[in-house]
């Protein structure tokens, strides 16, 4: 099954992102204060490869002058983005 990748322009409720998710809901904090939500237990699950998070949070690393790719360092599985300004207490 393929990754999904979802930018949120309003503030989802925990039941929604973990809905989307599938599973315990990671939270991956970015250079730019964005926050992508994965699957906690993603590897694990051996979930597909996700290109489009794990290039979005590349490029939001690349923007901080991290210019650098980790090849453990990659996001599987379904996974949201809550931009900074659309973030709140629970995120």
């Amino acid at each position: 099954m393929e990754a999904n990748f979802k930018i949120y322009d309003y503030t989802p409720t925990y039941d929604e992102v973990k809905e989307f998710v599938g599973g315990y809901i990671e939270r991956v904090l970015l250079p730019n204060n964005d926050v992508l939500l994965v699957d906690e237990d993603g590897r694990m699950k051996q979930l597909e490869y996700n290109a489009d998070a794990s290039m979005y949070w590349y490029e939001r690393r690349k923007e901080n002058g991290e210019d650098w790719i980790d090849p453990n360092c990659i996001i599987v599985g379904n996974a949201v983005c809550v931009p900074a300004q659309h973030r709140n207490d629970e995120w």
